[in-house]
């Protein structure tokens, strides 16, 4: 949950991208400590970020996506969709470039 938060504040910040590319780099779960120094790493405003994750502010949008993927059948990231088909996986972001 802190991991998703952690890349929808970043969003936030306009560096959704920089912080996705670091961690699908090493897909194994991170710490707080790991994401501060990604937040350092894409240069993110760390006390505006913290603040937010703290207060939770993003987990009503998890939950509406966890149920949206729950719905549409989505098991693993990055799944993509673009109307009615599904592009699963690494694969699925080629496939969209």
């Amino acid at each position: 949950m802190l991991v998703h938060e952690f890349a929808l504040a970043a969003a936030a910040q306009g560096k959704f991208w920089p912080v996705e590319s670091l961690l699908l780099a090493d897909a194994k779960p991170k710490d707080r400590e790991e994401l501060k120094d990604i937040a350092a790493q894409v240069g993110l405003d760390q006390d505006k970020l913290w603040a937010e994750l703290d207060a939770h502010n993003y987990a009503p949008i998890i939950v509406r996506d966890l149920s949206e993927a729950k719905r549409l059948g989505i098991t693993g990231t990055p799944t993509f969709v673009v109307g009615t088909q599904k592009l699963d996986g690494v694969n699925g972001l080629a496939a969209l470039q």
